[in-house]
């Protein structure tokens, strides 16, 4: 139906102007979509976008989002996200956690983990999981750089090595 076509060409729209580094038009087509067409999809790229943003109401907004899916990848991620801003890393890794058991994979997901463990102070299992988001395959919308997978990488690598020549 056209009213479907419309929909999905807002959310195309959307995504042309954030991957031209637009945010805040990205921003708008989807806060106007979000009005009358609330998906899952929506929830999880409006609240990206908040999160980019700064939006004020990110944390609600994205609360709100996890309680309408609270199995969606994206959703998920979003909320590891705001829980690493906030220096929670429990919560992160939790989070990060159950969204690896259900079987999701992809660079943000192991990304996102490896900062919660490093947080936490788990620098082998922090690399562990860099190394992993290194190793997947990445996609027109992965959002994390090569760059910063490999910066994350290296820092750590650092710290075991002055570890280690610290121990000698």
């Amino acid at each position: 139906n056209s009213e479907s076509d419309k929909n999905q060409i807002r959310q195309i729209l959307s995504l042309i102007c954030y991957k031209q580094g637009d945010y805040a038009e990205a921003t708008k087509i989807m806060e106007e979509l979000f009005v009358t067409y609330k998906t899952t999809t929506v929830y999880g790229t409006l609240g990206y976008y908040k999160i980019l943003s700064g939006s004020e109401d990110m944390y609600s907004f994205n609360e709100e989002a996890y309680e309408y899916n609270s199995d969606n990848k994206v959703i998920i991620d979003n909320k590891i996200i705001l829980h690493l801003k906030k220096e929670e890393y429990e919560e992160a890794r939790s989070l990060s956690q159950k969204s690896i058991d259900a079987g999701n994979q992809g660079v943000e997901i192991y990304y996102h983990a490896g900062q919660a463990e490093e947080g936490l102070g788990n620098t082998e299992k922090a690399l562990e999981y860099y190394r992993m988001a290194r190793s997947c395959t990445r996609s027109f919308m992965t959002t994390i750089s090569e760059a910063e997978i490999e910066a994350a990488i290296d820092r750590l690598d650092d710290m075991e090595t002055e570890e280690t020549e610290d121990e000698a």
